[in-house]
């Protein structure tokens, strides 16, 4: 190895099995937090109680769509970057739902949310 190449230090498996656990345990946690708040989100958004099903449906929907196609794309590009490309999503999702405050921004971030539910899967 030449002084022009870094040398990365090993990561023990013990580190990066805490870290995965970790996101698949976050990424769990965010697609059923909405569930105990169904009763009152129709209050609260101003929509009808079907239109508050939705924000489960399109979680599950997106989640069911990205899965294999980011399987696919780790393959081909690698799973860190998919693996930060999805939390990253889930990050946007939730920053939009939360800031948004609107029914559709928040199932706009639902939808986005459910994109890093392919790390589970």
């Amino acid at each position: 190895m030449d002084a022009a190449t870094p040398s990365r230090s090993p990561v023990s498996s013990g580190v990066i099995t805490a870290l995965l656990s970790a996101a698949g345990l976050v990424v769990a946690l965010q697609t059923t937090l909405v569930v105990p708040l169904l009763p009152d989100l129709p209050e609260l958004l101003d929509v009808t109680a079907g239109d508050v099903g939705w924000l489960i449906t399109i979680t599950l929907l997106t989640g069911a769509v990205a899965t294999p196609i980011v399987s696919r794309m780790a393959d081909m590009y690698g799973k860190r970057r998919m693996l930060v490309l999805s939390l990253s999503m889930m990050v946007a999702g939730a920053l939009i739902a939360a800031i948004g405050g609107d029914y559709l921004f928040v199932l706009i971030g639902r939808g986005l949310q459910g994109f890093s539910s392919s790390l589970i899967r």
